[in-house]
């Protein structure tokens, strides 16, 4: 019941064209973050944050691939494993946190035992893609130094801002989409996410 609770409370506090994406998403990310461990409210906010900036809470789980691809597609080839004709397109982000790379395919499906490396549209399914994310966000890692909700604090102590570099080191970014920064913005709607868990969890 909880868990529906919260899924009626973030969908009503997020855009309108994410509610009923919101309402499937929450409860199934919120299962797989308290199987993973995590449940300080402060960490559970920031990973439905995270999933709403960057899937808006899975309307989009499979990473839409240009023709052309591109500026940023084209530099996926080459890099973290990305060594064969095709793998940028192939090992595309896919999932909740949009999984990228074919090192991390591989990694992560050795984390939850799952050939994801040889077939990559596993980690675009609801309940997978809620244990990628429960997994890279609470201990993997994605980025340099595989940074985790942990090394970012807890509680009121939580950086809501810093910890954007779990996923991307973007925090500083600013575009058209909000009127601050990514850090600041996606932070913020973590905070509002924070206030709703802390009122329904406790």
């Amino acid at each position: 019941a909880a868990f529906a609770e919260i899924a009626q409370a973030v969908s009503q506090l997020t855009h309108r064209l994410n509610k009923d994406a919101a309402q499937r998403a929450v409860p199934i990310i919120l299962a797989a973050c308290l199987a993973e461990g995590i449940t300080d409210p402060s960490h559970l906010a920031y990973v439905l944050a995270t999933a709403e900036h960057e899937t808006n809470f899975g309307r989009q789980m499979i990473e839409k691939w240009g023709n052309p691809p591109s500026a940023n597609q084209q530099r996926y080839q080459g890099r973290f494993g990305n060594i064969h004709a095709g793998d940028g397109k192939r090992f595309r982000g896919r999932g909740y946190v949009q999984l990228t790379f074919r090192d991390n395919y591989r990694r992560f499906g050795k984390a939850i035992d799952l050939p994801l490396e040889d077939n990559p549209d596993l980690a675009a399914e609801e309940e997978t893609a809620a244990r990628l994310m429960a997994i890279g966000m609470g201990r993997l890692g994605y980025t340099r130094g595989f940074p985790v909700l942990a090394t970012f604090g807890s509680g009121e102590n939580f950086d809501f801002t810093a910890a954007r570099r779990i996923i991307n080191g973007d925090g500083n970014t600013k575009t058209d989409r909000y009127p601050v920064p990514f850090g600041q913005a996606i932070g913020g709607r973590a905070q509002a996410y924070a206030t709703v868990l802390l009122q329904r969890l406790l």
